[in-house]
């Protein structure tokens, strides 16, 4: 019953932590006026920062062509064609529009009143509309203004020529702003003639291009005083644990254990991922985009980070160097499949993520790897926690309380971290909850950067139970039986360094040169006790026997 709750809530776990949005910074686009963009961005309020390349300007900004005359329209003479573009901040969406799906004053709602001006977009009743010559552009249009609402109808006359959109949007408070361009007149008339148009938004903060959502990935500033460079931060915690465990790694290179070359490579990978995305959110700032090369390496890191670290893991629960000399075959060509599978779809899903989801397709691609992602997670958590179980069963009863104790340190690890993780998921949608996204877009960051954190303190941990000393020798892989039996250690000498293979050691106080007596092996295992000698074909007979038992 506690291994189905356990797996019901990694599940839970899983689905709900991937459900995240992207951002961009500037969006191209290119449809037609049946479609509607929408975007989003968080601003600050003008002056708020002086930085360059925004320099204190915060302001959204379209700019592109519209095209009547496309070989593919059937352009009537005397139809209508007109584009409508609406800028707003969050709290003020509750008025625009009659309903949260129309948008538009369609026939039926104008003979009912709900509306005064047809096939436009639906404002209060209150609001001021003007006619107005933009710099830039050829055509007048209409401007609708209420509170922070700018909305503005441009109807197009000639169709011989494309004609130039070019609508600036200054940021008066900061906050969630929203853009959306569509046409209400191809909506609701069916005569309408289909107006090409493509170009590209861009937001600015006073501080650069990056959404305000995402600033603190590159400074968590007071009264304009950086505070904190939170990947930057994160990158300098990664080297000096590096540092302090390269330190140990020399110091006891000759008694290394298989999984601590591991661990120094996940130290590594998170200290190049942590620069990489610090690298990636400084240069969005400056540029406005991601660049291709750039969400190509955060992906690759992330993913083999992750992939590496989830394979260290199970590796850990089967016991490997510890209490087996190896991992069967069999058992590696399902750990390998698992490991290569989580990679690709990790890092496509990774990807997918980084960049705009405009369309529909690409939202449902998003969704599939998401739920292949989440399986192959549910899969990998479902083999560490029943491996773990049949560890800490089969060293109770082999009596080896060091091993034991360390294992389960590490597993206390792991449930800490997992109860953390629903912590802060049950808080996350708590808030949620009550609060909108567009209400605590200050500390959205947190949601993410948690994860990073969570991730590092569990690592630290994992670096700290395996940590290089003095006790390597005792934790490697040695068969042992119980205490009231006759017994002989057989040892995995380390990876890389000295004999490779399985030798005996026989389990008696041998003297040296000296006279000082050499110790027993590990857990008090008396020194008079018999010697068992058991020849190399038999010890590996025993070990795979002993090792599948484990996988049924």
């Amino acid at each position: 019953m506690k291994e189905r709750i356990y797996f019901l809530s990694l599940l839970v776990l899983l689905l709900t932590t991937h459900l995240q949005v992207s951002d961009a910074f500037v969006y191209p686009f290119d449809g037609t006026s049946s479609q509607l963009f929408g975007w989003r961005s968080a601003q600050y309020k003008i002056g708020a920062y002086n930085q360059s390349p925004g320099n204190g300007l915060s302001y959204a900004l379209i700019e592109g062509l519209a095209d009547m005359n496309i070989s593919s329209n059937n352009v009537l003479v005397d139809s209508p064609a007109e584009l409508d573009i609406v800028f707003f901040h969050s709290d003020d969406s509750s008025y625009l529009g009659f309903s949260s799906g129309d948008f538009c004053c369609d026939s039926e709602l104008y003979q009912q009143g709900k509306c005064s001006r047809p096939a436009n977009v639906i404002l209060p009743s209150t609001a001021v509309y003007t006619t107005t010559k933009l710099d830039g552009m050829s055509t007048p249009a209409t401007l609708g203004t209420f509170n922070s609402i700018s909305y503005y109808n441009i109807h197009y006359t000639d169709y011989s020529t494309p004609q130039s959109i070019l609508l600036p949007y200054n940021v008066g408070k900061e906050g969630v702003y929203y853009a959306y361009l569509l046409s209400c007149n191809s909506r609701v008339n069916l005569n309408a003639t289909t107006v090409h148009f493509s170009g590209k938004i861009t937001f600015m903060n006073p501080y650069g291009y990056l959404n305000g959502e995402r600033h603190p990935f590159l400074a968590v500033t007071i009264n304009q005083f950086i505070i904190l460079k939170f990947y930057l931060v994160l990158a300098v915690a990664y080297l000096l644990l590096s540092f302090g465990w390269a330190f140990l790694s020399f110091k006891h290179r000759h008694t290394l254990l298989p999984l601590q070359y591991w661990i120094s490579l996940v130290l590594l990978l998170g200290f190049i991922e942590t620069m990489v995305q610090y690298g990636s959110n400084s240069s969005a700032n400056k540029n406005g985009t991601f660049s291709n090369a750039s969400l190509a390496f955060i992906s690759i890191f992330v993913t083999l980070k992750g992939g590496i670290s989830r394979l260290i893991v199970l590796l850990c629960s089967m016991g490997y160097g510890i209490l087996i000399p190896t991992i069967p075959q069999l058992t590696k060509y399902k750990i390998a499949t698992l490991t290569i599978l989580y990679c690709i779809f990790k890092s496509i899903q990774y990807y997918l993520w980084l960049i705009p989801t405009a369309s529909t397709s690409e939202q449902v691609t998003m969704v599939f790897f998401n739920l292949a992602v989440s399986i192959l997670d549910v899969v990998f958590y479902w083999w560490i926690f029943s491996s773990f179980m049949k560890i800490f069963s089969r060293l109770s009863l082999k009596k080896q309380k060091a091993k034991l104790e360390m294992y389960q340190k590490f597993f206390v690890a792991l449930v800490i971290s997992a109860v953390l993780t629903l912590l802060i998921i049950f808080i996350s949608i708590m808030v949620n909850h009550y609060k909108s996204a567009d209400q605590t877009w200050k500390f959205n960051w947190l949601s993410v950067s948690v994860w990073d954190v969570l991730y590092f303190g569990l690592l630290c941990v994992l670096a700290w139970i395996w940590k290089p000393n003095d006790n390597n020798q005792r934790y490697k892989y040695n068969e042992v039986v119980d205490n009231d039996e006759d017994s002989a250690d057989v040892v995995l000498h380390p990876l890389g360094f000295g004999t490779s293979g399985l030798s005996q050691r026989s389990n008696v106080n041998n003297d040296e040169e000296n006279g000082t007596a050499i110790p027993g092996t590990e857990d008090g295992l008396d020194s008079s006790n018999q010697v068992e000698t058991i020849d190399e074909h038999e010890q590996m007979e025993r070990f795979k026997k002993d090792s599948f038992n484990m996988f049924d």
